[in-house]
């Protein structure tokens, strides 16, 4: 790996199984987003990472996603406040994971946008993965998006464009 991630960097990545392949699906249908990335979370310190995940946000080692195929890494800002980030990203570890994003996101394509649902997903009380890792950039200053989403709108696919992102192992051909 050309690239070593920095405690504050985001890692995208395609969740795997059955549920991954229900996301990935979602994501491109529904979101109108054909990413290869369907997983999202925020590299913490000490090889560590975190991410929301059902039914509560999970702490895994970096090295094992790097053994995950196709991986990619956000690198935090120059200026950002990587120990900021840390800090966030840890402080939304208590959220429920949120169903109700995939409910929104897939409704707001269909102009149907209820004002509970908004209210629901505006919030940082539940989040989807993508969601975490924004809402840890945003909480340390880092404002990836100003286009006026709501927080629960955010996919993986989103924060593939931001920044400066560096893919690991994406190609078809790789050294063994």
């Amino acid at each position: 790996m050309d690239y070593q991630p920095q405690s504050g960097d985001l890692y995208l990545t395609r969740f795997g199984g059955p549920m991954g392949a229900v996301i990935t699906l979602l994501q491109a249908v529904v979101a109108g987003d054909p990413s290869r990335y369907s997983h999202a979370g925020v590299i913490l310190a000490d090889g560590w990472t975190l991410s929301a995940q059902w039914p509560r946000p999970r702490f895994v080692r970096l090295d094992k996603l790097t053994a995950r195929q196709p991986l990619a890494f956000v690198e935090a800002p120059a200026w950002a406040d990587r120990d900021a980030i840390v800090a966030a990203a840890v402080s939304l570890g208590d959220r429920h994971y949120s169903l109700a994003s995939y409910l929104w996101i897939g409704l707001s394509r269909l102009h149907i946008r209820p004002a509970w649902l908004r209210r629901a997903v505006a919030s940082d009380r539940t989040l989807i993965c993508s969601a975490l890792a924004d809402r840890a950039w945003m909480l340390a200053g880092v404002h990836a998006f100003n286009d006026g989403r709501l927080l629960g709108e955010v996919t993986p696919g989103d924060l593939a464009h931001i920044g400066t992102v560096h893919h690991y192992g994406t190609g078809p051909y790789r050294e063994a």
